[in-house]
């Protein structure tokens, strides 16, 4: 039998862990059903487990506290809250366009997020993509090389530290010296800081 690769288990990985509104319809919530046969990465056939696993959710909400306030506001409100992208865009202050991109942008941090823990747990091969070894074609904004580093709080600081007077050269010069980064265009930082909350 061939092996199928699993593509999208970021999805249901969120899925699983987000609350459903409870069969009562008195407002409160239920966990998620998983693990009923439903080929989901929960389910009997992956190996998977009966009920929301601890495990899960602790490293989900662990991923989920790495994406920026925007993002995570999305999340919370597309998969949580079950909020279309026209709502989350009037909520954000920002067009479907904008809403469509953060929406890839927090899944693809979150997949590489979780990469680790996937593969140790359901015996999946995820995929990392990194500006280095992005797939020709694909678009290199969704491995962000600042989003990506475990400092990127303390990266944010120093680019924020920039006077209007400096050039970019001396912010860049400093992520090179501190953090290894080898940026060589302003753009990537403006960029950043302009999407990342």
């Amino acid at each position: 039998m061939r092996k199928i690769k699993y593509q999208n288990w970021i999805y249901e990985v969120i899925n699983e862990t987000s609350p459903r509104p409870s069969p009562t319809g008195e407002g409160d919530f239920s966990p998620p059903l998983v693990g009923e046969g439903d080929g989901s990465i929960n389910s009997p056939q992956r190996g998977g487990v009966s009920a929301v696993d601890p495990e899960i959710e602790k490293q989900v909400r662990k991923a989920l506290a790495r994406l920026s306030e925007k993002e995570k506001i999305f999340i919370e409100e597309f998969y949580y809250q079950g909020r279309s992208y026209k709502e989350i865009s009037a909520i954000l202050k920002i067009n479907l366009k904008q809403s469509e991109y953060l929406h890839r942008r927090a899944t693809f941090k979150l997949r590489n997020l979780l990469a680790g823990f996937v593969e140790r747990k359901f015996k999946i091969k995820v995929d990392r993509v990194s500006p280095e070894k992005s797939v020709k074609h694909r678009k290199s904004v969704f491995a962000c090389i600042i989003c990506q580093n475990p400092k990127q709080k303390e990266i944010e600081k120093v680019i924020s530290s920039k006077k209007d007077f400096q050039t970019w050269g001396v912010v860049l010069k400093k992520l090179k010296n501190e953090f290894k980064l080898h940026i060589k265009a302003p753009q990537i930082l403006i960029g950043h800081m302009k999407h990342r909350s």
